[in-house]
């Protein structure tokens, strides 16, 4: 084994090696790009002009990459956020538990004492006593009409009133 000298001639033969290695590169390159022609030299004013017309042009460019950017990011979540709330209309849950949350919605209804008409799904038919099928409900949610009042706690409805809560939770969720 040969001893490579002194700590100093070590490093300038590291140098001299990295300076021909950019000297090879930059002569590869030169051969590789066509030659430039310069024009005519443009005045002060309108090389000022180009220059701010370029600038403008790639801020419009940057500006309209950046809203096709979030625009495609709000499209995206606003899909997640329906397929949130198409999943969450549609979720089972076992028999009892829809009985009793139809039922508390009924008890719930604040309508004036009298004749009442409780409106639900087909589907929910056997759950609720008494109840008369509405073929517009989906399974869980239910109508009750008393008169001219009537209160919808359809799941459709339900999901409207509080969908400004429900919107910014999945948006916190989303991130």
């Amino acid at each position: 084994m040969q001893p490579l000298g002194s700590l100093q001639a070590v490093c300038a033969a590291v140098r001299e090696d990295a300076a021909a290695e950019v000297e090879r590169i930059a002569k590869d390159g030169a051969a590789q790009l066509p030659p430039v022609e310069n024009g005519p030299a443009l005045p002060p004013e309108e090389r000022a002009a180009r220059l701010a017309a370029a600038r403008r042009a790639a801020r419009e460019r940057l500006a309209a990459e950046d809203l096709a950017d979030t625009r495609a990011a709000l499209e995206a979540r606003e899909r997640w956020i329906a397929e949130v709330v198409a999943r969450g209309m549609t979720l089972a849950e076992a028999p009892e538990a829809r009985r009793a949350r139809l039922s508390r919605l009924v008890r719930e209804a604040s309508l004036p004492p009298g004749a009442r008409v409780v409106s639900v799904a087909p589907a929910d038919l056997p759950l609720v006593a008494g109840a008369v099928a509405d073929a517009a409900l989906t399974p869980g949610g239910v109508r009750i009409s008393s008169g001219r009042l009537t209160v919808d706690e359809s799941l459709e409805a339900r999901a409207r009133r509080s969908e400004r809560e429900w919107r910014a939770a999945l948006g916190r969720i989303w991130g």
